[in-house]
This record gives C-alpha cells, structure tokens and sequence, in this order.
C-alpha cells in the first residue's frame, strides 16, 4: 500500500514501526518473545533498505547522498552520545555500571558504543558502497547474486572465528545477503501477485512456527551468532518475511495500529539513534524506584513518548540529524 501524497509504500514504514518497537522492548528488558524474534528485527531494516536500493546514481552523486543520509547522522549522533557519556561519568561515578562503553575510541576498538544502535548506519554505509560496485559493474544476475552472497560467508566466518574488524566491516559483510534479499523482493513485484492475502497469511503463521522450532542467538551489533550459517541465513530470512506479511496484514486491516506503527517507521532514523539515550537516563533515574517489570514497563513508554513527540521538532529545524 502506498501512503497518501507521498509515495512511501506503508507497508514498509509498518514494518520498521513493528521492528522498531521490537528492538525498543528488546533493549530496555523485555523478554516476552523468543530470541530469535528480537535478533531478526534489524535484518528486515537491511531488507528494506535493499527493497529501496538504487544504483542509477552516477558514483559522486551516490556516495554524497549516502554521506548526507547516513555518515552525516551518524558523526552527529556519535560525538553527542560521547558527550552525554563522558557528563554522565563525571556527574555518575556508578554510571559505568550501565554501559560496556569505554570511551570515543569505541568505534574501532570496541563494539559495544555507548549508543549502541549507531552502528546500523555505517554498516548500512558500507553495504550500500559495496552493493553499488556490484551493480555497476556486474551485468549477469547469477554472478551478482555470488558476489551478494559471498561477503555474507566472509562475514559469518569472521564471526564464527571471533575475529572483529573495525567500523563495523564485519557485521556490513554479513548483512549483504539480507541486503540483497530486499532487492530481488523488489524485482518479483510481490504485490502483484495473485492470491497475495493467502500467501501472506500463509508466510506470516509458517515464519513464527518455523523460529519457534529453531530459535537462535544473533548480535549484528558485535556480528555473533550461536548458529550454523544455513540457519542464520534460511530462518532469518522466512522471520523477515513474517515481519512483512504482518506488517502488510495491519495495514490493510488493523487502521489505527497501521498508522502508530507507520508514524514510527516514518521516524525510524531518528528514533532508532536517539531510544538508547533516552531509556539509559530513565533506566538511571527509575531504578531507584521501581523493581523489574514496573521498572521495564515504565522505562518503555517513556522512551517512546520522548522519541517520537520530538522526532518531528528534530526533523523541522535540524534536518541534518536524520539525513535530510
């Protein structure tokens, strides 16, 4: 479906509404779904992002645009998250207690940043850069899909050896299949095929019951993974397309629940570099307070409330912040 006036297919920003509250709940505590639930919720951001992926772009053209909507955040966001650290372990002496973070130089020494989801913008960087050559200078559709496939080997050989590379280079080579996915989901034209509620459905209620039989541990963040490769790849992928199918179902059915998760899927950028902030400072200023689930409960929703009434404000008068 496309959202009125703005040619944005609303499925998606559904989707990355849902997987946003998924990785939100995942972070302040929440443990109400199997792992692998939460552990797939940023492959489907790589699926979406492949599903928007152009290469028309002349190279000058593409790598400022990229710089613009995802380097440019990142640094802004980066250097902040760093102040508010460094504040907050003067002001704090137990601050430490809430964060594996070390200091600025955690972005090539260590892959657990004070912000933690930052690190999805310059995978996101990277796959694109990569994605790019590919498409440019690889014509023949089976050698592109070997030359997707193949930085995801890399990667999770990486992974299964322990072996970190800085920036995140690890996590961008495993996430190229997912990324791919989203563009040959985008080739096939899904919504034009017929009986697509049936097989909506259908792919929805098999991709829950297929995860629930195989679940696994994944941390793109740290590119670590307690699985076979085959598993990571084939149930990550069927759980991505649950996402989808759900997302596609409240959409068309579920109204006002449709436009709360399109509203935050249209913020995802934002909110996605600003909830592990927030939820840090409330996790702090409550713990004090309340125990174990009122604690989690509360820490949610005002991190919610915070990120999303002032996405728009952000949007308006700094632009630059969310890549715009």
């Amino acid at each position: 479906m496309l959202a009125k006036d703005t040619g944005r297919i609303s499925t998606f920003d559904t989707a990355k509404g849902l997987c946003l509250l998924f990785i939100i709940a995942g972070h302040v505590g929440v443990r109400w779904m199997p792992y692998s639930a939460f552990a797939v919720r940023v492959m489907l951001f790589f699926v979406i992002s492949g599903f928007f992926f152009s290469s028309d772009l002349q190279p000058k053209a593409f790598i400022v645009k990229k710089v613009k909507r995802l380097i440019i955040p990142f640094l802004c966001f980066y250097f902040l998250s760093y102040g508010v650290f460094y504040v907050s372990k003067y002001l704090l002496p137990d601050f430490e207690t809430f964060t594996q973070a070390k200091g600025i130089l955690d972005l090539f020494n260590n892959k657990r940043l004070f912000n933690g989801p930052l690190w999805f913008l310059p995978v996101l960087f990277f796959v694109g850069i990569i994605s790019y050559g590919i498409e440019r200078l690889v014509s023949n559709e089976i050698l592109r899909a070997v030359l997707f496939v193949i930085p995801g080997v890399a990667g999770y050989t990486l992974a299964a050896k322990c072996i970190d590379l800085p920036i995140f280079l690890d996590t961008a080579l495993t996430a190229m299949p997912f990324f791919y996915s989203g563009i040959l989901l985008r080739q096939t034209n899904f919504r034009k095929l017929p009986y697509k509620l049936i097989c909506v459905f259908v792919v929805a209620i098999l991709s829950f019951f297929i995860y629930s039989l195989f679940p696994f541990y994944a941390d793109m963040a740290i590119n670590r993974y307690d699985c076979s490769m085959l598993r990571l790849f084939c149930v990550g992928y069927v759980i991505c397309a649950g996402y989808l199918s759900c997302a596609y179902l409240i959409s068309k059915y579920v109204p006002i629940l449709n436009d709360v998760l399109g509203l935050i899927g249209y913020h995802s950028l934002y909110i996605m570099c600003t909830h592990h902030i927030v939820y840090r400072f409330f996790e702090y200023i409550l713990s004090g307070y309340l125990n174990d689930g009122a604690l989690t409960a509360a820490v949610f929703f005002f991190t919610f409330i915070i990120c999303l009434s002032t996405a728009p404000l952000v949007e308006k008068y700094l632009p630059a912040l969310v890549g715009k």
